[in-house]
């Protein structure tokens, strides 16, 4: 009895060591903005890898987001100190609901669309509506302009708050900035951090799927995870392309959108491309592979049938 031959399993493939594992996700912050094959890499890993490398490069975004929001906080800070210098912002003693000012002309700063005055001579009673936001000083009460909504507040309710007497000058503004600055600047990293992770994952959820969709009018059944993949590597260039324009000036509502759209469709052509050639030879090669004869008996177990001669002579 003849046995067959048994071909070897082949060897599964062992997965990459971790640090080869970490040094592509490092990678994808420079690789996607010049190589291609780097999105066709990412579509043969799993989806919590992208999002994992998500929230690895939103620290870069949060670090850069939060030096620029507290260098905005220091130059405000340093254009109050220079307004008490020289422009005479007088210092208010707010006392059983009644502000006094010295010295005591009326004083206005205003800067684009926010205006804040001080005026307890009585000269002027409300904020100029041709503003967008802006704060007004009186004699017995604040007014509130904020985006078309106005608010009268009494100085008196001011002191359930702030005690009583209230002074308002440089070194009390200085303290209350230097205690927003401690509150503000953690929340201010927190809340962007949680925007390009969580709001921009959604965000891309819905980007993706709108590709998915115009992908799967050609490509029947594609993996969704795939199309995400694309998308979520796709962000790195666009956002330091849209970063360097806003740094010239250049922004408007749906620059993000437009500059990741084009990135996202070109990283996706080159994925389904690098796909087409490799199918198309497999398919060729099966068509062309002959069939094997599993059941083939050894050569010397088969009668050889004689020939004409052999035949004739034995007859």
């Amino acid at each position: 009895m003849t046995t067959l031959p048994v071909s070897p399993s082949t060897p599964e493939k062992p997965n990459p060591p971790l640090a080869d594992r970490l040094v592509w996700l490092l990678k994808g912050f420079a690789w996607p903005c010049f190589s291609l094959d780097y999105y066709v890499e990412a579509t043969g890993k799993r989806l919590i890898v992208g999002i994992l490398f998500l929230a690895l490069f939103a620290m870069l975004q949060t670090a850069v987001a939060g030096a620029q929001m507290v260098v905005g906080l220091q130059d405000a800070r340093a254009e109050m100190e220079e307004g008490y210098a020289n422009s005479g912002i007088p210092v208010v003693i707010i006392n059983n609901g009644i502000a006094s000012a010295k010295p005591s002309e009326p004083f206005a700063w205003g800067s684009g669309q926010m205006i804040v005055a001080i005026d307890t001579t009585g000269a002027t009673e409300q904020i100029d509506r041709r503003y967008g936001q802006g704060f007004l000083l009186t004699r017995t009460d604040l007014h509130v302009l904020n985006n078309g909504q106005y608010q009268v507040l009494p100085l008196q309710s001011l002191h359930e708050s702030f005690g009583n007497p209230i002074v308002i000058n440089q070194e009390t503004v200085m303290q209350l900035w230097n205690t927003v600055m401690t509150v503000l600047v953690p929340l201010g990293f927190i809340a962007i951090y949680f925007f390009s992770v969580f709001i921009r994952l959604v965000y891309f959820l819905v980007i993706g799927v709108i590709v998915w969709g115009i992908v799967s009018i050609k490509h029947k059944g594609y993996d969704f995870a795939k199309v995400m993949m694309v998308g979520l590597f796709a962000s790195v260039p666009t956002w330091y392309i849209t970063f360097l324009l806003k740094q010239v000036g250049i922004g408007f509502f749906l620059l993000y959108t437009i500059v990741i759209s084009i990135i996202w469709s070109i990283a996706m052509r080159a994925v389904l491309r690098s796909g087409e050639p490799v199918v198309a030879a497999q398919d060729v090669a099966l068509a062309a592979r002959p069939i094997p004869r599993v059941f083939e008996l050894p050569h010397e177990v088969i009668p050889t049938p004689p020939d004409d001669e052999e035949s004739a002579a034995n007859k």
